[in-house]
This record gives structure tokens, sequence and C-alpha cells, in this order.
């Protein structure tokens, strides 16, 4: 038996109580021949792997995969591509990312709107693990403490800002190097500089955008961290 037929037996007994998940499984095409068969192996085991863990965040998000859903044109598209991008991820839990995103754009009917779709999964593919979890950081502060009326946007960033630094220094990144980062963050469109001629003020610091909190919301994205630290355990590599 093949090493494809092999994966599809393993997922065809994971999910026997699931047909329809088992159909999509099914739909995904095997790792072509490639001269080393060494390598072909790794890569194999790798990928088995990383679809384990997709298909395991799909079944654990109690989707209900109809068969009018299933020979959905949209849905499907939405689903290779975001297949696609949870098997050339390398961590644990950012294939877990894309599984939420897919089950939560099921529940509220994204996969309608194609192009938003696209874009909001192009986004947290180009996000790393780190930045995500450093956004999630920064937007349960900002909800925590949240702006008051007269209160302007620089003096509210600069209120969350210390408790921001010290729960993702230094397991996600060094306070040295915080700002550098989350300017670089900007690209994503899920942070904003704050921009205006305050006195002394040198552009450093800026806040969530509604954005970052509506993929947050789809895809019911969450970082737990340690309750004696602040900070969440170790990422683990799906190899």
């Amino acid at each position: 038996m093949s090493a494809s037929n092999d994966g599809l037996t393993l997922y065809g007994k994971l999910y026997s109580d699931t047909i329809v998940l088992r159909a999509l499984v099914s739909a995904i095409p095997s790792i072509g021949p490639m001269t080393d068969m060494a390598i072909s192996k790794i890569i194999e085991k790798i990928n088995e792997k990383r679809k384990r863990e997709f298909f395991e965040e799909l079944k654990n998000g109690k989707i209900e995969l109809t068969k009018e859903i299933i020979e959905n044109e949209d849905f499907l598209h939405c689903f290779f591509i975001t297949y696609n991008a949870a098997i050339r991820t390398r961590t644990n839990e950012k294939i877990r990312y894309f599984g939420k995103l897919l089950c939560g754009a099921l529940e509220s009917s994204t996969f309608h709107d194609i192009n938003d779709y696209e874009e909001i999964l192009g986004i947290v593919s180009d996000l790393s693990e780190r930045e995500m979890k450093i956004l999630i950081i920064l937007d349960d502060i900002e909800t925590k403490y949240p702006k008051t009326e007269k209160e302007s946007e620089l003096a509210h960033a600069d209120r969350c800002w210390k408790e921001f630094a010290d729960a993702v220094s230094p397991d996600l990144c060094d306070k040295s190097e915080l700002e550098a980062l989350m300017v670089r963050l900007t690209r994503s469109g899920c942070y904003l500089q704050i921009v205006g001629s305050y006195l002394g003020y040198s552009g450093n610091r800026g806040k969530i955008t509604p954005l970052f909190r509506r993929i947050r919301k789809i895809a019911k994205l969450e970082y737990e961290r340690n309750s004696e630290t602040g900070i969440g355990s170790n990422t683990e590599t799906v190899e």
C-alpha cells in the first residue's frame, strides 16, 4: 500500500464518524514522485503530521459540513487555500490558527465573500506565530484598560505600554526590540501607529485595529499565558 493510501486510511479511521470531512481528506492530492526517496519520506512524514493537526482542529471546531456546503464552490476554494497555507506552516499552534479561521469563516459565512476571505487568510499567513501572540496580548490589554473619553489615543497607548512590554518580554520579544517589531506589524493592517503633534512624541506608539479584532473574532484566537509569568507555554513544532 502506498504512503498516500496509508495517509487516507489513517484519516478515514480518525474521521469515520464524519463522512463529509473524510471526503475533504480524500480530495487532497498526494505528494508526487521525487528523485530522492529518503527526502520524500521525510517530507511525507512532516506533511502527514501537519495534516493531522489541521484536521483535528476542524474536528474540534464542531462545524457542520453538510452535503450542500461540501459541494459549494466558494467553500471548497476557501478550504483548499487554507489547507495549503497550513501545510506550509511549521508550528503546531499556527496550523491550528488556520483550522480555527476556516471553522470561524464557515460559522459566519465569511467564505461567501471570497476576496475578503483571501485577504484575511493572507494576513494570517503573513504574520508569524510570535507576531500573532503579541497582537493578541496587546488587544487583551487594550480591552482590559479601555480608552476614556478625555484620554488621547497616545495617552491610552502609554497607559497600556508598560504592562504590554512586561507581558511579551523576554519570552516573545526583548523590550529593546519591541518598538521596532510593532512598527513592522503595521504592514499587516492589524496595528496602527499613532500620528499627531504631541510634545516630545517620536511616533513609537500604536494601537490594535478593528481589522485584527474582526480576524480574531472570526477565528476565535486566544493566547493563554502562564498565570505566574504572564507568558504562554513553549511553542510545539510539527516535524
